[in-house]
């Protein structure tokens, strides 16, 4: 997936965007609401697992009761927050949805309150259809989805 704007570049992740993810992700204040912060071995296997799964998943449309396609990763730093940016994000990511096929947007929501407040807030619901795989990867996090188009 790939999508350029004047102000935004959105692109698979690869391992060159280790110190860009350090900033957010090993930042205590941004990662108040989950078990830690990471470290940068921690950042690195992050990194890696999501490469390797755009390998194995092939960025595949999933699902038996509609065409899903996984938002694998959604943060806004916090002082870009309640700025609208995520809200505009995440209809970029919507919109290249529904260019690959998709009916609806597969997310694996962090359990922390926050994170599935903000995802409600952007019409996010409980998953109709839990990807049993992506679930047992994460445990903890709550599976939702978004439905790209009205019913």
């Amino acid at each position: 997936m790939f999508l350029e704007t004047k102000r935004l570049l959105l692109r698979e992740m690869n391992t060159d965007d280790h110190q860009a993810l350090f900033l957010v992700l090993g930042d205590p204040e941004t990662m108040r609401h989950y078990p830690h912060s990471f470290d940068e071995q921690r950042i690195k296997d992050w990194i890696k697992r999501n490469m390797d799964r755009y390998q194995k998943d092939d960025f595949g449309i999933f699902g038996v009761t509609a065409n899903y396609v996984q938002l694998v990763c959604f943060q806004v730093s916090e002082e870009y927050r309640r700025q609208g940016i995520g809200r505009k994000l995440f209809s970029m990511v919507c919109e290249e949805a529904r260019q690959l096929g998709a009916d609806k947007l597969y997310i694996s929501a962090h359990s922390s309150k926050e994170s599935q407040a903000a995802y409600r807030a952007l019409g996010c619901t409980p998953a109709e259809e839990v990807n049993e795989k992506l679930a047992a990867e994460e445990p903890f996090d709550v599976q939702m989805e978004y439905r790209l188009y009205s019913v």
